[in-house]
């Protein structure tokens, strides 16, 4: 990182960024790319916030040649990155419950169910609305 500071190569401020910073620097075109979440999607390609809008796109981030040709690698978006500790106790346990978080049907369920709590509180909402007028 200091290289890249040193180089130039790299926004000094970007040591204090947040998110929505380094969201919309990189949404104004004044980043090459950034390693933001993937909520920045819908503000890249959306003409109302973003002037690089079909510029842009979603993708892995990448390895350096030398490490893909050592190991398998993998990469995350954000928070959806999970691991266990070095110090876990209970290892069998930890990784039992990363497989069951990283499977296809968890993720499916928890969609299903997010969709179903948004339906119902949207519901909810219309019908105080209706009822206050």
């Amino acid at each position: 990182m200091k290289s890249l500071l040193d180089e130039g190569l790299m926004n000094p401020l970007s040591l204090e960024f947040k998110e929505d910073d380094v969201l919309n620097i990189f949404i104004n075109g004044d980043a090459a790319f950034t390693t933001n979440w993937t909520y920045q999607s819908r503000y890249m390609n959306d003409p109302r916030y973003s002037k690089i809008v079909n510029k842009g796109s979603l993708e892995l981030i990448p390895v350096s040649n030398e490490i893909s040709k050592k190991r398998k690698t993998v990469s995350v978006s954000g928070f959806q990155g999970l691991a266990i500790l070095r110090n876990t106790k209970n290892i069998g346990e930890a990784i039992k419950a990363l497989k069951i978080l990283t499977r296809k049907e968890f993720f499916i369920n928890l969609i299903m169910k997010y969709l179903f709590i948004k339906v119902c509180i949207k519901s909810i909402v219309t019908k105080l609305i209706i009822n206050i007028n």
